[in-house]
């Protein structure tokens, strides 16, 4: 029983692979059949492990994103929350540029899955979670408003993310423009939560002269 599932892990985990591989290419279409063909198995061994193309795709990028934003990020030794935010946006630009079909792939499930869809929360629980930790850890120290609910904060500043994601995706937005929208669209919601220090610190952020953000959110690449 034990070998048979370290079997289909293995063969889940092959597939996930195979399909990261050919979104990677060209225009990062492929159907059911092609990565059957590719990865060696059937296509109703696909069906029937994903359910569908969407939720496989979802969840081979959502992975990526899971494993190498959260591998590549590097928060500065600060509770500044803006730089805290700052750091997380620019590890997970990098892993955009690295490869832009991932995230537009992404894009297009996202907004295009039916409400409720469990491939559409995936995709938004996994960026939802290091957010409410910060927005947590600001109301643990007292740096929000009371009126504040945090799931909710947190659901928004996702959606407001992702909206300039997708403004990228559908090349409404330059390279730059998508590395600072996305950092500007939480810091905005967070300035009419926080109060206080981390209020002022969110504001000064946004004040800043939007200069190339590069420098100030430090990664180290995890290969």
């Amino acid at each position: 029983m034990k070998y048979e599932s370290r079997k289909m892990i293995a063969r889940r985990e092959h597939i996930v692979e195979t399909a990261l591989d050919m979104m990677a290419r060209d225009d990062g279409e492929f159907t059911m059949r092609d990565l059957a063909k590719e990865s060696g198995v059937a296509t109703g061994t696909l069906y029937n492990l994903f359910g569908s193309q969407d939720a496989l795709v979802a969840e081979a990028v959502g992975t990526v994103f899971e494993e190498r934003v959260s591998a590549m990020v590097v928060l500065p030794d600060s509770d500044d929350i803006a730089e805290l935010i700052r750091a997380r946006n620019e590890a997970s630009f990098q892993e955009i540029m690295r490869v832009p079909a991932y995230a537009i792939k992404m894009m297009q499930i996202y907004f295009a899955g039916e409400p409720g869809s469990p491939v559409r929360k995936r995709l938004h629980d996994i960026p939802r979670a290091a957010m409410l930790a910060l927005l947590e850890g600001a109301r643990d120290a007292d740096a929000l408003e009371k009126w504040v609910d945090v799931d909710r904060l947190a659901d928004e500043m996702v959606a407001a993310q992702y909206a300039v994601v997708a403004r990228w995706a559908a090349q409404e937005i330059d390279d730059e423009q998508l590395r600072q929208g996305t950092t500007y669209a939480a810091l905005a919601l967070l300035a009419g939560a926080l109060k206080g220090v981390q209020r002022r610190q969110v504001i000064d952020a946004l004040e800043r002269p939007s200069n190339s953000s590069a420098s100030e959110g430090k990664t180290t690449d995890a290969a």
